[in-house]
């Protein structure tokens, strides 16, 4: 018996349809846990030429044990290896998660600094970045680590290292901040600093230099304000018959200038 051409197309279709929903139901159930919905995390090797291999493999297996700590998301159990960031979501969606870490550990003198990123898979996108720097002795590398991998995931870490702050604002607000003459960005801006003696300046053109020195304690974030106060001045006078422009670096100067250009009128004058 032949069947017609119209039943036909209707089972194959049926057929294909089916197939092509329980590939996508593998693909769901490869990326979640068994107890069903928390995404997988992918973690990448962390990079750091400062360091052995080996210390990057076990402060990387750390990472991955701060992911299984949550209880939102799960690890795939093994690493990958990330040849640059933006191949990290490849990677991951090769190994069916939907995130993946990624960072670094470098050494700079006595500055530690660890920096961890949370990348979408999905979308290539990074949700969440944390970095974490340490000045001084540490003789255990986990803890920088341990530390930025929870504030990451936002399980814990704020105040597991001592670390000092400076939070400058001005006003007017967007004044340029430089902290021991580098260039940090502008106003209002939180920096992290070493205990000890800092100098603080706060520059916004036609105002004058705004500048303090500091002493900061250790665990201490210390709140400063630049005043700024308007700088150029111009004032119209006259000098032997002459028009001068006058543009003065502080307000105070304006009075004394038109001083000094009075007392020697009265002196060409006699």
């Amino acid at each position: 018996m032949r069947l017609p051409l119209g039943f036909l197309s209707a089972f194959l279709a049926i057929g294909l349809a089916l197939c092509i929903s329980a590939k996508a139901d593998a693909h769901e159930s490869a990326s979640a846990s068994p107890e069903g919905g928390e995404p997988l995390v992918l973690v990448c090797r962390l990079s750091g030429g400062d360091l052995p291999v080996s210390g990057l493999e076990y402060l990387s297996e750390l990472v991955q044990q701060e992911v299984t700590r949550t209880e939102s998301l799960v690890v795939v159990k093994d690493l990958a290896t990330c040849a640059r960031p933006n191949s990290a979501a490849v990677t991951a969606r090769a190994a069916g998660a939907h995130k993946v870490i990624t960072g670094r550990v470098a050494l700079l003198g006595d500055l530690y600094l660890v920096e961890l990123a949370l990348v979408d898979a999905d979308l290539g996108l990074t949700e969440r970045r944390e970095e974490v720097e340490f000045i001084g002795e540490l003789r255990d590398l986990r803890v920088p680590v341990r530390t930025a991998a929870q504030r990451l995931l936002g399980t814990g870490g704020r105040t597991s290292l001592s670390e000092s702050f400076i939070h400058i604002s001005s006003s007017p607000p967007g004044a340029k901040v430089l902290l021991n003459g580098l260039l940090e960005g502008r106003a209002p801006i939180r920096l992290r600093v070493a205990p000890g003696d800092h100098r603080i300046e706060a520059i916004i053109p036609g105002h004058a230099i705004w500048q303090q020195d500091v002493n900061v304690k250790r665990n201490e974030t210390l709140s400063l304000n630049a005043a700024m106060v308007e700088a150029a001045q111009t004032a119209y006078r006259e000098a032997d018959g002459r028009s001068v422009l006058l543009t003065f670096s502080v307000p105070y100067a304006v009075a004394f200038s038109w001083g000094a250009l009075y007392m020697g009128k009265v002196s060409s004058e006699r």
